[in-house]
């Protein structure tokens, strides 16, 4: 068994280096964020949304206002959503394009627990 074990090792480590020779991209490992959740107003820690067009999408029973603040420029803000008690309860839908520079979001005036979901247009 620790044979097998060493031999996958070998394998895995040969395609990684073998990958870099070729000029060929190892895909990182680190998750990118594209969903949160909470119940009360927050601001998320940074990070980075991939470059490109996104359905954002918030879920909620009660009142939210969602901004998104850029990292390098936080007087930039951009408002992503405003909603009333009611009006996200099936899902309210934004475009929202990144140009992948880290960003905080702010969420703000909530009243009811909610989810708010990135989702890449292709």
């Amino acid at each position: 068994m620790e044979r097998i074990i060493r031999i996958a090792a070998s394998a895995v480590l040969l395609l990684g280096v073998g990958a870099g020779l070729l000029g060929c991209q190892v895909l990182d490992p680190t998750p990118i964020v594209t969903s949160f959740t909470g119940g009360a107003g927050m601001l998320t820690d940074p990070f980075t949304l991939p470059a490109g067009a996104h359905m954002a999408t918030l879920t909620t029973l009660g009142y939210c206002i969602v901004h998104v603040v850029p990292v390098a420029a936080p007087d930039d803000i951009t408002y992503l959503f405003a909603c009333w008690a009611g009006e996200a309860s099936v899902g309210e839908s934004a475009l929202y394009v990144s140009d992948g520079t880290r960003i905080m979001l702010e969420f703000s005036n909530v009243s009811a627990p909610y989810t708010l979901e990135f989702e890449a247009i292709d």
